[in-house]
């Protein structure tokens, strides 16, 4: 039998038939043109799955094998846990709303309300809650609560303190991302006396110090963390598809903690991590533009 299948144009601006004798010549063109990788590197770029990434050329699988043998993947070389606090499903019978919380007599305070029992309710944040280092995003505050009594007797959220992972300052990402976005990964860092639900994913509370957490949150958001990621061929960041991308461990990063803080510590929620990396210095007041040119100084 005789097969034809089609490739680019010819001179007419039509589809031009390719037939099974033409096969060796494109083969040719395809060895040329195309992404390699050997079995190894294929293992260190994807060692759960062993999956060929979406490189698009050869220049994208030499950029993405000379990461994935000089740079450790996330999760080793940042020795993290990752948490996912609360399902906002499963959960949702906890949550409140601000008219529930009035009509039960609470009262707002920042982004919280005080219960008239005197429990503090902490808000409930989700992934369209925060852009890049940036919480909460402009038009995007919490709309419902949790009671704080409750999460804090979570015993499997606790640290061996007996705080909550809520409670710490740490890093949280978008689950979902999308390939026509600027970025598919999307990274902060959320205070403490909030609880994540699972469209943002966290690290453990308590786990890294502040300036650990703002570095990590800053690379987690670079130009570089997102092309390698992407190259995964998934937009859905869980922890297994996240764990393996390169990432720069926290000594090769230190210099971009200044320069995170910057846009992180954009309000009052942030005043103890601001005083933590930048003590006695006032906290900068940054319009898009001053933001964006922080962002652009962490990917370089």
């Amino acid at each position: 039998f005789r097969a034809a299948f089609f490739t680019g144009k010819n001179a007419a601006g039509r589809d031009r038939a390719v037939g099974l004798d033409d096969l060796p010549s494109v083969l040719a063109d395809l060895d040329t043109e195309s992404s390699t990788l050997t079995v190894e590197q294929i293992r260190a770029l994807s060692p759960e799955t062993w999956s060929f990434p979406e490189l698009q050329t050869a220049l994208d699988a030499e950029v993405a094998a000379r990461c994935a043998a000089a740079v450790p993947g996330l999760r080793d070389g940042w020795e993290l846990t990752f948490c996912t606090e609360l399902h906002g499903t499963n959960d949702a019978w906890r949550f409140r709303n601000e008219t529930d919380l009035r009509e039960a007599g609470a009262t707002r305070n920042g982004l919280r309300w005080i219960g008239a029992d005197g429990v503090e309710w902490w808000p409930v944040v989700g992934g369209t809650h925060f852009y890049h280092l940036e919480f909460p995003a402009e038009g995007k505050s919490p709309s419902y609560w949790v009671n704080s009594k409750e999460i804090r007797n979570i015993e499997a959220r606790l640290n061996e303190d007996g705080t909550s992972t809520t409670e710490h300052y740490r890093v949280a990402w978008r689950r979902i991302g999308s390939p026509t976005n600027e970025r598919s990964a999307i990274a902060t860092v959320i205070p403490g006396r909030t609880v994540a639900i699972n469209s943002a994913p966290t690290v453990w509370g308590g786990d890294l110090d502040g300036p650990k957490s703002l570095a990590l949150a800053a690379a987690m958001s670079s130009f570089c963390f997102d092309y390698l990621f992407r190259s995964r061929g998934t937009t859905n960041l869980t922890h297994s598809a996240i764990s393996p991308v390169p990432t720069p461990p926290w000594e090769s990063v230190t210099n971009i903690v200044s320069l995170a803080a910057d846009v992180v510590c954009n309000n009052e929620e942030f005043d103890l991590l601001w005083n933590e990396v930048r003590p006695g210095e006032p906290r900068p007041s940054l319009d898009s533009w001053a933001v964006g040119e922080r962002r652009s100084a962490i990917d370089a």
